[in-house]
């Protein structure tokens, strides 16, 4: 069977080399998967001058960080109001603003290290179906509107212009919002993070992690050691002993 073409992969940028880890590596800080989040915090770790090393089972972006749809929206599920009526008033608070500043902190991150991730800073349209959604959406919209957010509800006119179909009877709008290439965004998180110092590993899947006496100790499939002060978790699956 021949191997499926998959759109990310063919117009990403070209991957970092790295080589897999062998032997024993100590650092300051371990990092167990190179997605988002692993590459995000070896990256910033790194230019807080910590030591930093990073164990990948495959490449960067190999999982849901290089596969997914590639847009950026800021926000969560529910909305501030009910965050701060389940949190409380502070920290809710700092709850929604950090997932509200999330598309702000990706697109000034890209912007300051000239990442090459085809980003752009465009809307994101939220077609509502029904009246009743229409009402949520205009509560969803009021809500982050008064906190500062560039955000508001269309009625189902300007959400036909704006889709190009007339089959919702209005839109959320969320200008914060934006898209990329996934895969050569994680690919350039891990230039990055490399660039800054950081050590990245791939094909260095870890099966198992203990606590010595000190610190903590991962093996990866092939048998190589790696030791650490503090250990960064950053990947879906666990580890299989």
């Amino acid at each position: 069977m021949s191997r499926l073409a998959n759109l990310w992969e063919e117009t990403a940028v070209a991957a970092p080399k790295l080589s897999p880890l062998a032997g024993r590596a100590s650092a300051e800080v371990l990092v167990i998967g190179a997605g988002y989040l692993g590459l995000s915090a070896a990256l910033h770790l790194a230019e807080a001058g910590r030591d930093v090393l990073v164990l990948e089972a495959e490449t960067p972006g190999f999982g849901a960080s290089g596969r997914n749809g590639g847009q950026v929206i800021p926000g969560l599920k529910h909305d501030p109001d009910e965050i701060e009526a389940a949190f409380g008033r502070e920290r809710g608070e700092r709850l929604w603003r950090f997932a509200g500043g999330t598309a702000d902190f990706v697109f000034n991150l890209i912007d300051r290290l000239g990442l090459k991730a085809e980003a752009r800073r465009t809307a994101w349209i939220q077609g509502v179906h029904s009246e009743k959604a229409a009402k949520q959406a205009q509560v969803r919209a009021a809500q982050w509107r008064k906190r500062g957010a560039d955000v508001a509800f269309v009625e189902a006119a300007e959400a036909a212009r704006l889709i190009g179909a007339d089959i919702y009877v209005g839109a959320f709008v969320d200008r914060r919002a934006g898209c990329l290439q996934p895969l050569s965004y994680a690919r350039e998180l891990a230039r990055a993070a490399l660039s800054a110092g950081a050590r990245i590993h791939g094909a260095s899947r870890v099966v198992s992690l203990d606590r010595p006496e000190r610190g903590w100790r991962a093996a990866t499939a092939a048998g190589a050691i790696a030791t650490a002060d503090k250990v960064v978790f950053a990947l879906m699956h666990t580890l299989i002993a």
